[in-house]
């Protein structure tokens, strides 16, 4: 290895670095229960600008099209724009990240966001063990709630639901084999995801996790090659994927009180609904977006409005420009891994898009790895394992492992 090699080597190691560091203290910032502004500041200063350095930094040892040049570039910025009307960094944070991750293999981006969440999970119960951060009880329809360190429940809902998720897209590609040849801690692991998922309560996080599990032992039965799973995966993939849309904008539409269901619906996702219709009723439909009205405390008699539905804050907040072209790469993503047969990436696709119908987060630059799987739209040689291929092995597509 040469001198020039050695050096982009060690950039590259130095940007994946930065990214699993930044999104820690991203995530540690905005979630743990004391809330410290100092602590806020620094997490928001690296993201905020030393993100803007990386980006440059990985133009240089990344390579890239002229056409990708363009495309970056007019992205880049409408996020400006959309950022000057909403108010909101996190448009220009994403599309950052999605810049310097443009030829990032599916195995890297999945280790970034395993490393960031297992940290994420492990400092904020070590700081709840040794009490600096405070355990948030909630209690909603007599259901008690768990937080254990984090803000609230649910964010300690989606960290766990996050790191099952991408378990099992790894170990459905042949990833984590370590992991997953020790046995017992395997068996540790697992029951300790199952008790946080259950003491948080989360219904986002619990409804993720479950089809997770369903999808993935379908995943696992279609390595048999049979055809009938095959299509029921695709199928009922697609059907999630155009529900969760259809579920979004019936219900912004459509006040719930209005039918039984939606009532029930309403009281199950606690209110989601309802706040989804109000949202859509009281706000236009923008080209760029717009700053949506927030409030959490109601301490001093205030109404609570807090819309967490991350499809609609998209196109409310982001504008309906964002909104398509948003709609675009997923379709082009879907496309991609049917016609290269990667269903486990589908499937992660498909549910995180039913996530994020019932949880804000869902479509945030530290949540949705998904988004990052632009590498199966430009990085036609190494999608998967990309250098770490080693000669002679190849992709099977009807196990989705590397042989």
């Amino acid at each position: 290895m040469n001198s020039k090699q050695y050096l982009f080597n060690f950039f590259r190691r130095l940007i994946e670095i930065f990214i699993i560091s930044s999104m820690v203290l991203y995530v540690l910032a905005i979630s743990n229960s004391q809330q410290s502004p100092l602590f806020l500041s620094i997490a928001n200063l690296v993201t905020n600008y030393f993100l803007f350095g990386f980006c440059a930094l990985s133009l240089f040892v990344y390579k890239i099209r002229p056409s990708e040049v363009f495309m970056y570039f007019g992205i880049f910025v409408i996020s400006c724009i959309i950022y000057e009307h909403s108010d909101d960094p996190n448009i220009i944070k994403l599309i950052l990240l999605i810049i310097i991750m443009r030829r990032f293999n599916i195995r890297k981006i999945l280790y970034i966001f395993l490393i960031s969440n297992v940290s994420i999970l492990s400092i904020t119960l070590f700081m709840f063990g040794i009490g600096q951060w405070a355990d948030t009880i909630m209690i909603e329809n007599s259901t008690i709630k768990h937080s254990f360190g984090f803000i609230q429940p649910n964010s300690l809902g989606r960290t766990v639901f996050l790191i099952i998720l991408i378990l099992l897209t790894g170990s459905a590609m042949g990833e984590f084999q370590k992991i997953f040849k020790r046995k017992i801690w395997v068996g540790v692991l697992t029951l300790l995801l199952v008790y946080l998922l259950y003491m948080s309560k989360s219904t986002a996080s619990i409804l993720g996790s479950f089809l997770s599990l369903v999808f993935f032992v379908l995943v696992c039965l279609y390595k048999n090659k049979s055809v009938l799973f095959k299509k029921i995966i695709k199928l009922s993939s697609l059907s999630l994927f155009f529900g969760s849309l259809f579920f979004t904008f019936y219900f912004a539409i459509n006040n719930s009180y209005n039918s039984v269901i939606g009532q029930t619906l309403n009281n199950i996702l606690t209110g989601r609904l309802y706040f989804s219709y109000q949202y859509f009723s009281n706000y236009d439909l923008t080209m760029f977006g717009q700053k949506l009205f927030v409030n959490t405390d109601t301490s001093i008699g205030a109404v609570y409005q807090y819309l967490d539905n991350g499809i609609l804050v998209v196109v409310l907040s982001y504008g309906i420009i964002f909104a398509i072209l948003l709609l675009i790469y997923y379709l082009a993503l879907i496309e991609r891994c049917f016609s290269r047969n990667l269903i486990p990436l589908l499937v992660s696709i498909v549910v995180l898009l039913v996530f994020s119908t019932v949880e804000k987060s869902g479509l945030t630059f530290y949540t949705n790895f998904s988004l990052y799987f632009i590498t199966l739209l430009f990085n036609e040689n190494k999608i998967l394992r990309g250098t770490n291929l080693s000669p002679g092995q190849i992709y099977d597509k009807s196990t989705f492992k590397i042989s």
